[in-house]
């Protein structure tokens, strides 16, 4: 008793009589372990009818190595991984769901992980109405909000911009309450 968990032990064992000690028997081991402690800092990312659900490692393995990740949603079994990542997934927009993992080794399944809820949507359409108005060494966009939001409302929006064939790259990323914006500094 009162061994560690994880450190493996060596044993052998001798004999004791009246003329003396045996030579020691043959050696054997053994690894205590115990179940891992939970996974830490579970979160979920949304994605276009998905969860990417992931987390930390647990900070104790119970001694032996972790083979798999359970998942569970409301007490059910959604799936297991052996990474620390899984996907749920074709899942309806806007509707909530909440989860906790437990780590498995051999000798058994961790406790819960801290519970957390991930919400999937769908991503908004593109803005409509894009305008532009060249002016001296600067362009002006103008935009309107999408026709389809996705079912949640923009965050932001991505402005992208190509100098002739070559291909779009990110230029600035703005705040969802912007619907304009100019390009100063560029070439007549």
């Amino acid at each position: 008793n009162g061994l560690a968990n994880g450190l493996t032990y060596r044993y052998a064992v001798q004999a004791l009589g009246p003329a003396g000690r045996s030579n020691l028997s043959e050696e054997v081991s053994a690894t205590p372990r115990t179940v891992p402690l939970a996974p830490l800092n579970p979160w979920a990312i949304p994605g276009n009818r998905y969860l990417l659900l992931t987390w930390d490692l647990p900070a104790f393995d119970g001694g032996s190595a972790i083979t798999e990740y359970r998942v569970y949603e409301e007490g059910g079994l959604v799936g297991n991984s052996t990474t620390n990542e899984f996907v749920h997934s074709l899942l309806i927009p806007r509707e909530a769901h909440t989860y906790v993992v437990r780590a498995v080794n051999e000798a058994g399944e961790s406790p819960a992980s801290a519970s957390f809820l991930g919400i999937p949507d769908v991503p908004p359409g593109p803005p409509s109405n894009l305008s532009v108005t060249g002016g001296a060494n600067n362009v002006t966009l103008v935009w309107d909000r999408p026709l389809d939001n996705g079912g949640s409302e923009p965050c932001g929006y991505n402005v992208y911009r190509a100098a002739g064939a070559a291909p779009m790259e990110a230029l600035i990323s703005l705040n969802a309450s912007l619907y304009s914006y100019i390009d100063y500094g560029l070439e007549s």
